[in-house]
This record gives C-alpha cells, sequence and structure tokens, in this order.
C-alpha cells in the first residue's frame, strides 16, 4: 500500500472513532489490526501544496492478514468531528 504525506498529515491515518461511531461488527473482530481514514479524492490527482483532501474519508479495518473490510464512510462537520454519512 502506498503512504500519502501532503500537508503534513500521512495516509492513511489512524481513525480513532473519537465521536463514538457505531462499528459494523466486521470491523471490531478479534483479528482487525486497526482502523484506518482515507480520503475520498475526486480525481486521480492527489491533493498538494495549497490544497486539502477534503472533508470526506472511508473508514477501512487492516485486518491481521494484511486484507482490509469497509466500515463506513464519513465526513468533517463544521465544528472537525466525524459524522457518518447515511
Amino acid at each position: 500500500m502506498t503512504d500519502y504525506v501532503r500537508l503534513g498529515k500521512e495516509y492513511p491515518a489512524y481513525y480513532g472513532n473519537f465521536q463514538n461511531i457505531a462499528l459494523p461488527r466486521d470491523c471490531m473482530t478479534g483479528d482487525t489490526y486497526e482502523r484506518n481514514e482515507f480520503p475520498i479524492l475526486r480525481t486521480k490527482v492527489l491533493f498538494g501544496e495549497g490544497s486539502t483532501p477534503g472533508p470526506d474519508r472511508i473508514v477501512l479495518a487492516r485486518k491481521n492478514d494484511g486484507t482490509f473490510t469497509y466500515c463506513y464512510t464519513i465526513y468533517h462537520k463544521n465544528n472537525g468531528d466525524f459524522a457518518q454519512c447515511t
């Protein structure tokens, strides 16, 4: 997997779920290594100097065997907290 670094932020980034959004069962199993957030890009061009990744993120659970499981899609609210997309 490629790690993307722009504007001091590295992706994938650790997702701590500080807003306590309910996680699907597949994202909480004992074989889950960690959960990561990835920006959702509208183009194939990565964000760079003078731009941002935008508010939208996808959250994936990385398993011990190296595979990933989709958890949900989230976005940054105006106060910076995450909320789940519906």
